[in-house]
């Protein structure tokens, strides 16, 4: 997986994405979780403070915007997502980033 912490720009959403971008969210809605055909997925421009474990069932998941949010730290599930190309990390609060 790539892993970046530049900006992806705009944002385009379709069947197989969602944008929840600047919704002011503090935690993920669990929904998500079950949305198992998402590839790019955006929550960019939130209050998120941590991603649950859950996010391991989005298999599908290509790319993943978690840019300008309050993240102190990154559930291991998301490295092991098989289809992860990218994720935008860009202006959190990350301590420690272990990729290992």
């Amino acid at each position: 997986a790539v892993v970046s912490t530049q900006s992806t720009g705009g944002q385009s959403c379709s069947e197989e994405s969602t944008c929840t971008r600047g919704n002011m969210l503090r935690n993920v809605p669990s929904s998500i979780f079950n949305l198992t055909t998402l590839r790019i997925l955006s929550f960019s421009s939130n209050h998120l403070q941590e991603i649950p474990k859950e996010v391991g069932n989005l298999v599908n998941l290509e790319k993943l915007s978690l840019d300008d949010n309050d993240l102190l730290e990154l559930q291991p599930a998301l490295l092991e997502l098989p289809k992860l190309q990218f994720l935008d990390l860009d202006h959190n609060s990350l301590e420690q980033l272990d990729l290992v």
